[in-house]
């Protein structure tokens, strides 16, 4: 089995969960290194001919495909989140690998839903040029997989948490000023608008359901990956206040910036990943 984005923060979750139940994955990223004890190789999966040379080289049967980028720029979203997404699954046909691929798609792609809890059917309106990018690979799975029969999955993953998070989301960011601020480099934690609710998971938890997206999802099928619980963003503030022993008159909220569109209340409706978890 093949892991992208293997030195990312879920990649290294997924990563040691394979070690652990027995796999012997390939890790790749964009970087050669050591991710939690196991090698990473080095691949720009940006450039079709180093993907088809991986490929070539690790005949997989499974492909996670984890790799991308969180940026508000749309150039940066195409190149990092669609590009890899394409050059793989091209890969895969050109080689004729008998190989199913899951790709890791984002809550992002829904916007600013209609109702919560927001199911898998729901239509998909982003309002970021991240969720965009991430909803033209969802719409790439499902033209392959279509004409193609290409045996692909999405796993569309909610908000996660844990050590290690990326300081582009919020806990990271947070996570990166308590420490400042405890070692006296800050007075303050500077934070946006805390009224959102959004759906939290442990990294490791949701690494477990990529592998059961990937043992028993149906091809061509989307599957949230989420706790189904929302959370108020001050509610998720206050209790990594806590965990760090500092005070909330420490918090500096900021309004956001005006004309930006937002997302009030998001989480996700899980009833169609509870089934696939419970089938025998």
């Amino acid at each position: 089995m093949l892991v992208t984005g293997a030195a990312g923060f879920l990649g290294r979750a997924l990563a040691g969960l394979l070690r652990d139940s027995g796999g012997s994955p390939v890790l790749t990223d964009l970087r050669a290194g050591v991710v939690d004890g196991l090698p990473c190789r080095a691949c720009d999966l940006t450039n079709p001919k180093a993907v088809k040379r991986l490929l070539a080289a690790a005949a997989p049967s499974e492909i996670y495909h984890l790799a991308g980028v969180f940026s508000g720029d749309y150039g940066v979203n195409y190149r990092g989140n669609f590009l890899p997404a394409k050059n793989l699954l091209d890969a895969v046909r050109e080689l004729g690998l008998k190989c199913r691929v899951l790709l890791v798609g984002s809550a992002a792609e829904y916007g600013a839903p209609a109702k919560n809890p927001v199911p898998e059917t729901a239509p998909l309106r982003p309002v970021n040029f991240y969720g965009f990018a991430k909803t033209l690979q969802t719409r790439l799975c499902e033209f392959v997989h279509r004409v193609y029969g290409a045996d692909i999955v999405v796993a569309r993953v909610f908000n996660l948490t844990g050590p290690g998070l990326s300081e582009a989301l919020f806990p990271g960011r947070v996570a990166r000023q308590l420490d400042a601020y405890k070692r006296g480099e800050t007075k303050k934690i500077t934070v946006g608008r805390l009224d959102s609710w959004r759906d939290y998971l442990p990294a490791g938890e949701a690494a477990a359901a990529l592998q059961t997206v990937m043992a028993r999802g149906r091809a061509g099928e989307v599957y949230n990956v989420g706790s189904g619980r929302p959370v108020r963003m001050r509610t998720l503030l206050r209790n990594l206040l806590a965990g760090a022993g500092v005070p909330f008159s420490a918090v500096e909220s900021l309004p956001g910036k005006a004309g930006r569109l937002d997302v009030d209340r998001i989480y996700a409706d899980t009833r169609k990943f509870n089934a696939l978890k419970a089938r025998r």
